[in-house]
């Protein structure tokens, strides 16, 4: 087995040849491998979702093909991402632990659970977090109206967090 490393070229299917260096002996197989242009990501949202996985992460950036574009979320296999536009993906972030991933995309997917492809890392991150849970409430009566406001104890929520809604 010999490694070498490609030069740049144009999208698409490129002959692959191998030099004995400058000048040497040339092959002549016409074995095709594929170029593709890497995909940029410039957001994630949301940046964060429960250890359990299935938070649907929307990505926003350019040059993404529909059934050729994957996400990793730190070292986990690759999911397959649903294309909206060149500009916009989703994928959903599988099971992890408790922690900050790095995101990574592939515009030349190839297979779910694999690591088979091109991946770049994107500089953003994903954050998984326990699942929220609700331990204590008060007041536990409320009006049918709705309007009320609860105190509650949670675990897995930081104490940083905002937004929340009671549903």
């Amino acid at each position: 087995s010999v490694q070498c490393r490609v030069s740049g070229r144009a999208s698409g299917m490129q002959v692959l040849e191998l030099s004995l260096g400058e000048g040497g002996v040339m092959s002549y197989s016409g074995v095709q491998i594929e170029y593709v242009a890497t995909g940029r990501v410039a957001s994630v949202s949301p940046s964060s979702g429960v250890v359990t996985g299935g938070t649907v992460v929307t990505l926003v950036g350019e040059g993404f093909v529909a059934g050729r574009t994957g996400c990793r979320f730190g070292s986990t296999e690759s999911v397959e991402a649903d294309v909206m536009s060149s500009g916009v993906f989703t994928c959903v972030a599988p099971a992890g632990v408790v922690g900050v991933s790095s995101l990574y995309v592939s515009s030349s997917f190839v297979e779910q659970g694999t690591m088979e492809g091109v991946w770049q890392g994107t500089g953003l991150q994903f954050q998984h977090v326990s699942a929220a849970s609700i331990t204590q409430a008060w007041p536990s009566v409320v009006d049918v109206e709705g309007g009320s406001v609860i105190s509650l104890v949670t675990v897995g929520v930081p104490s940083s967090a905002s937004g929340i809604e009671c549903v």
